[in-house]
């Protein structure tokens, strides 16, 4: 019965992580569509607002509700279920407090910030997305207490929805817009305003839910807070904890929103020059998404194995879990960002219909791999129940981010900013390596990983190169000049991952432990060893 129960809540957070890869996915691909729609400064009047919706996000998504459910599922099994609900209310109230101050400031101060960010025009969209802080209580609480009761149907779901709600009308909203105005900041208050949306609909569902399956939920009352406010001052910290150790790439990009463009245009570029040269050089980071995604998608699945056994106290399956995960990741993330910056001219014509900024691009790319290995680190320590390190270490980079933007920007403009995205990234990285270290005391990998690695991307990297150099000779005749690079980009991609999995085949970089410890197919395992 009782492993029967641990399964049952591994499966359920094995979906949730799916739910939220899936979630990460469309969240990264659908700026790229928007960038084809709105263009490169209508794309940096998105992005310029966007780490303010992300943050929101990661409240609503996983560092509120994943704190909340860990209390709920305690009182619950001390057939607390009043005390249990009793907690999702003052939670509720406590959020709804704190997001209406959120609100309040955002939407009062919107000009302010405006200013502070060197373009007033932007007020009208920080205005839009200050509202997605009211909806951040009723996510998390109803994402909390279903999560508590170990039912994760509920709350990927509403992921999905509110994701796919929010990506529809973003293209759809912004298509229509741009018939209808020449206002390239309408059409950006438009696309914000889908993250507006896909809340409600998220929230739709739950209502759906609860009418459906029912929940004894019912009206909360404030007088709960002073109740349980010890409980919330540790759902507070640990969940304020949580979401920002998850967004190291959302905080880069909050520190280019406050500085690249005022430095740009403090450095004496004409204002709609700066814009446009921000857009371009946003284009990376849907790249750097997506590859860090993939990158430490493993990570993710082993959060739940890693806090069973941290229960268990099985330190040596922890430990092989760690150096596992860790390997992984830099192996995925390597591949992934030597095989983009192979194939990143190619690329950016594909996906933005010009090379405008391939240079910049090809610097972020590095980005991938650091990014990859800080995202993994930072979900090994939160399952082994440390938030604060990564946390702080987080900011640390973001402190990083900011000091290299204001050095190196005055020297080579946008440039500056890539390599000081790079740079924060390996500090992040570095931090969160140390500190899984001291942990867990695990070696990482060993010289004979880092020369057979070194091999596999040499290999693959040449190998790319090559297929590029004959197909750019011969396939001349394919027309329009978008249609031949998506071709080139793909195929060469192609090209790259199959030499790169044949070599570390060959070569086995992993042994038949590691891969067990993350891989449950046998046939699989020996496959790949």
């Amino acid at each position: 019965m009782q492993k029967a129960k641990q399964k049952a809540a591994l499966q359920g957070a094995l979906f949730i992580t799916i739910a939220s890869l899936l979630s990460k996915v469309l969240s990264a691909f659908y700026k790229i569509p928007y960038q084809n729609i709105a263009g490169d400064v209508g794309y940096y009047i998105y992005q310029q607002v966007y780490p303010v919706y992300a943050i929101a996000l990661a409240f609503s998504t996983y560092g509120f509700p994943l704190v909340l459910s860990s209390y709920v599922a305690e009182r619950l099994a001390k057939k607390d279920e009043k005390g249990a609900k009793e907690l999702v209310y003052a939670t509720f109230m406590m959020l709804l407090l704190i997001g209406t101050l959120c609100f309040l400031t955002l939407y009062i101060g919107s000009n302010s910030i405006a200013q502070f960010m060197r373009d007033e025009h932007l007020a009208m969209l920080i205005r839009v997305v200050s509202i997605g802080f009211l909806f951040v209580p009723i996510t998390s609480a109803f994402r909390g207490y279903y999560q508590g009761l170990g039912d994760m149907g509920p709350t990927s779901i509403s992921q999905v929805i509110e994701q796919l709600i929010r990506v529809v009308t973003i293209l759809v909203l912004s298509i229509y817009l741009l018939q209808t105005t020449n206002n390239l900041y309408v059409v950006g208050a438009g696309a914000v305003s889908g993250s507006i949306l896909g809340s409600i609909a998220a929230i739709l569902y739950f209502f759906y839910w609860v009418s459906f399956k029912g929940s004894g939920l019912t009206i909360p009352s404030f007088s709960l807070v002073k109740k349980y406010r010890f409980e919330l001052k540790t759902i507070l910290y640990q969940g304020i904890l949580l979401s920002l150790s998850s967004l190291v790439l959302v905080f880069i990009q909050f520190i280019d929103s406050i500085s690249f463009y005022p430095l740009l245009v403090q450095y004496g570029y004409h204002v709609e020059g700066a814009k446009l040269v921000k857009g371009i050089y946003d284009r990376g980071f849907p790249l750097i998404q997506l590859g860090a995604v993939i990158a430490s998608s493993f990570s993710l699945a082993l959060i739940p194995y890693l806090s069973r056994e941290l229960v268990r106290k099985e330190h040596s399956s922890i430990n092989n879990r760690i150096s596992a995960a860790i390997r992984v990741s830099i192996v995925v993330g390597a591949a992934a960002t030597v095989g983009l910056v192979s194939i990143i001219h190619p690329t950016n014509i594909m996906l933005y219909r010009n090379d405008l900024g391939t240079d910049v691009l090809s610097i972020l790319c590095i980005s991938i791999f650091f990014a990859g290995i800080s995202i993994t680190t930072s979900s090994i320590a939160q399952g082994l129940g440390k938030s604060l390190i990564p946390a702080l270490n987080v900011f640390a980079g973001g402190c990083v981010k900011f000091i290299g933007n204001v050095i190196l920007m005055e020297q080579i403009g946008s440039k500056g900013a890539a390599y000081s995205t790079v740079i924060a990234l390996i500090i992040v990285t570095i931090l969160n390596l140390a500190y899984i270290y001291k942990l867990s005391k695990v070696k990482f990998f060993g010289l004979m990983f880092i020369l057979k690695l070194l091999l596999s991307l040499v290999i693959m990297y040449y190998s790319v190169l090559g297929y590029e150099y004959i197909y750019e000779k011969y396939s001349l005749f394919i027309n329009p000049l978008r249609l031949r690079m998506l071709v080139e980009a793909l195929t060469s991609a192609g090209v790259g991952a199959i030499v790169f999995t044949i070599v570390l085949i060959k070569i086995k970089l992993f042994t038949v432990e590691e891969l067990s410890s993350l891989i449950k197919s046998k046939k699989l395992q020996k496959w790949l060893s």
